[in-house]
């Protein structure tokens, strides 16, 4: 009787799993016209390559197939977009509730797209001070316009995404806008 580790195994081309010599599966691959004898033999686990158009890669040849998938990688990355034109407005925008009643009470309705209820907001949330006290800007951003902009037509809000390309514009905000980099650096 023989145990697990005597036993001799071959890689299966297909699965690149090992299976053992004259085991079903190595009669079978016979039978569909492998030649077995270019199969190679499996001594450690350690040597697992994985198979490209059914033979096994050596490790250069892995190393090769690595550096090409690299290189690949990183021209997907370089002519992906460099994300979003309201990147940081989330850290920025005033939250439902005591936050939004606050900018309604000392800016008015000149920072919300839809006053009535508070929604689509675009002057940034009151901020603390050095002496302590609370400072809102009462301006709008053009972080927060272009976000108001895209939740607007995801829900399809007409007249609010017209509101907001007025104001866009009179802002002069655009995704690569010197106005628009600035304000996001800033904020990181």
């Amino acid at each position: 009787m023989t145990t697990k580790n005597t036993q001799k195994k071959v890689r299966n081309p297909e699965t690149n799993k090992t299976i053992k010599i004259n085991g079903p599966t190595y009669i079978d691959l016979e039978k569909r016209g492998y030649k077995m004898s270019q199969l190679s033999r499996v001594y450690s686990p350690k040597k697992n390559y994985p198979i490209h158009n059914d033979k096994m890669l050596s490790p250069t040849e892995l190393k090769k197939s690595y550096e090409k998938r690299q290189a690949r990688e990183k021209i997907r990355k370089a002519n992906k977009k460099s994300g979003s034109p309201a990147k940081g407005w989330a850290s920025l925008s005033p939250k439902k509730g005591k936050e939004r009643r606050e900018i309604m009470k000392k800016c008015g309705s000149s920072c919300f797209l839809s006053p009535k209820d508070d929604s689509f907001p675009i002057c940034p949330k009151c901020l603390k001070g050095r002496d302590g006290k609370r400072r809102c800007t009462c301006k709008p951003e053009c972080r927060g316009v272009m976000a108001a902009k895209m939740r607007a037509k995801e829900w399809k809000y007409e007249q609010v995404v017209d509101k907001a390309l007025k104001i866009e514009k009179k802002l002069k905000c655009s995704r690569g806008s010197p106005k628009l980099r600035k304000e996001n650096s800033r904020s990181l």
